[in-house]
């Protein structure tokens, strides 16, 4: 596992403790917990984690910007929601539309989900 360190006294040091700041570094600590450690755990468990990075925010999103690409946000290209109107209250706080690209965006995240499925 790559070590990730960052030296927040420093960080808050260089910058102004501001309201934004503070929430950026939440932000910052609650992902890492999330995203590293998990993965971690599971390998200290005898199993292979897999992992995959989703960075791409919904051109539509109703999610503020400040947020960037919150946890969950590739659940609608998973299944299709370019494609067709999900009656899901999750989908559709991340996004009410997509655009012609999400749209190849979405088929290319069903085929790795399929292929991932079907080969391991």
């Amino acid at each position: 596992m790559i070590e990730c360190y960052n030296d927040w006294v420093i960080h808050c040091l260089v910058q102004p403790n501001t309201t934004l700041v503070s929430r950026d570094i939440a932000q910052e600590i609650l992902g890492d917990n999330h995203d590293v450690y998990f993965p971690f755990n599971v390998k200290q468990g005898g199993r292979p984690p897999y992992v995959y990075v989703f960075d791409h925010r919904p051109v539509y999103s109703r999610i503020p910007d400040w947020t960037g690409v919150v946890h969950a946000m590739d659940v609608g290209f998973v299944f299709g929601a370019p494609f067709k109107n999900i009656q899901d209250p999750f989908v559709n706080m991340m996004a009410m539309k997509y655009s012609e690209i999400e749209k190849g965006l979405s088929l290319y995240i069903m085929k790795l989900w399929t292929d991932f499925a079907k080969y391991g």
